[in-house]
């Protein structure tokens, strides 16, 4: 089968595939499991503060409604300066909200996400070890970034890592006009991304 990653889910992905390439005929990343490995001396916790500030700062704060936490993503530059917006990036927030009014919450864990960041960036896993991996992979990923920021989440220094690693059993394409959130919710990324899945 072809197992498709986004973010975190990209590094389970390859991780997949290099402990079980039996189950494994390729891996389609959308827009994750690409990382390189640390500098010496460098602090995992600092860098990951600096990728992830923003999004671990929300983790940690609580919302009056569910309005309140709407409205608080449609501030987020990722939404609120590309204009999408729809049903389906509701629905996708009303999944990711538990608790009880008026301290409704992201269901996803502040310490889950520092801790996996810390494996993914000390390196050691498929992600770091590209070569190591028998089965294609195809990487789609955001022209721009978490904030909508001109540089991509996936840098072209990952990508080239990754076709060096891989050689022809790699490719790559990027989508113009989103950024990592919009990539999966704006209708014609979105398209773009299902065709490379069912290729």
């Amino acid at each position: 089968f072809v197992a498709a990653g986004h973010s975190m889910g990209g590094h389970v992905a390859l991780e997949l595939a290099r402990s079980a390439p039996e189950r494994v005929s390729g891996v389609v990343l959308v827009d994750g499991g690409l990382s390189a490995p640390l500098e010496p001396g460098a602090d995992p916790d600092r860098l990951l503060e600096t990728m992830l500030g923003p999004a671990l700062a929300r983790l940690r704060r609580t919302f009056e409604s569910r309005d309140a936490y709407l409205d608080f993503w449609k501030e987020h530059p990722a939404f609120k300066e590309t204009g999408c917006w729809n049903e389906h990036v509701e629905a996708y927030l009303d999944y990711d909200l538990t608790g009880e009014a008026p301290e409704l919450r992201s269901k996803v864990s502040e310490e889950a996400v520092i801790e996996d960041g810390r494996e993914i960036l000390r390196g050691g896993g498929a992600g770091d070890n590209l070569a190591s991996l028998t089965c294609p992979v195809k990487l789609v990923r955001a022209r721009r970034g978490l904030l909508n920021q001109e540089e991509p989440l996936i840098s072209d220094s990952l990508v080239t890592r990754a076709r060096r690693a891989l050689r022809d059993g790699f490719e790559e394409q990027t989508i113009p006009d989103c950024n990592h959130y919009t990539l999966m919710f704006e209708k014609k990324a979105a398209a773009s991304v299902a065709q490379v899945i069912v290729k």
